[in-house]
């Protein structure tokens, strides 16, 4: 009960006073909450938010070095039987050459 007891004060003084939060914990999981509209897995022990998309792109955010670093790490799990019919509509015409 006392680690929910502290949980809800550190929030509680995030609504107070918002400009004196240095937590990258609780920066982290605002930034996952508001990326991923609240669709992400928390870990409590690595302190991390983890998504994977349909497309195999995995995201992980997290707070390093004593809670005062933010670290982003996006892995792209191409499974080497992606469509890439139209990927030339997503790049600059002056590259393409037809």
């Amino acid at each position: 009960m006392g680690e929910m007891e502290y949980e809800l004060e550190r929030l509680h003084q995030c609504l107070l006073e918002p400009e004196k939060v240095h937590s990258a914990e609780l920066v982290c999981e605002k930034i996952a909450f508001d990326a991923f509209a609240g669709k992400y897995n928390w870990n409590g022990e690595t302190l991390t938010a983890h998504r994977t998309l349909a497309s195999g792109t995995e995201f992980r955010i997290g707070s390093i070095r004593d809670d005062a670093v933010i670290e982003l790490v996006i892995t792209f799990g191409a499974q080497g039987f992606e469509a890439r019919k139209n990927v030339t509509k997503y790049l600059p015409k002056d590259t393409l050459s037809v």
